[in-house]
């Protein structure tokens, strides 16, 4: 009985470190309604709170990175190119930066995902795009 006690205790122990230990934007996204399915939740003007209009893009990834993001500046699949994407948003960004964070439940299996996606001009963010989603097993 005291091995199940100490594990349950290190259990919530854990959680309450990963909660207290994400930045305000993830707190921000984690409190609005679970995506259901295919269902894409919009978060344009909750990111927009932490990331400014005209940010460099140094200092957007720093950003990014300190909030926990994964921050992808090129595509991982070869031939897939973000600015394809990008440009039916923006045409006229010339550059993009975007931003992974993956919930996971009991930290092992994907649960939700926060995308964004940022657009930059002449080094300065003129797009700033956020989706909130269910990561599909």
């Amino acid at each position: 009985m005291k091995i199940i006690k100490f594990i349950l205790l290190v259990f919530v122990i854990v959680l309450a470190i990963d909660y207290f230990g994400r930045s305000p934007l993830i707190k921000e996204v984690a409190e609005l309604k679970k995506p259901i399915g295919f269902e894409v939740v919009n978060i344009d003007s909750i990111v927009q709170k932490y990331i400014l209009p005209g940010s460099s893009k140094e200092q957007v990834v720093n950003r990014l990175k300190s909030y926990g993001f994964e921050v992808l500046e090129e595509s991982p699949v070869p031939g897939f190119y973000f600015m394809d994407i990008l440009k039916d948003k923006c045409d006229q960004c010339s550059d993009i930066v975007v931003g992974v964070y993956i919930f996971k439940f009991l930290y092992i299996l994907p649960a939700y995902k926060i995308s964004i996606d940022i657009g930059f001009q002449d080094d300065h963010a003129i797009f700033i795009s956020g989706g909130y989603v269910q990561s599909l097993p």
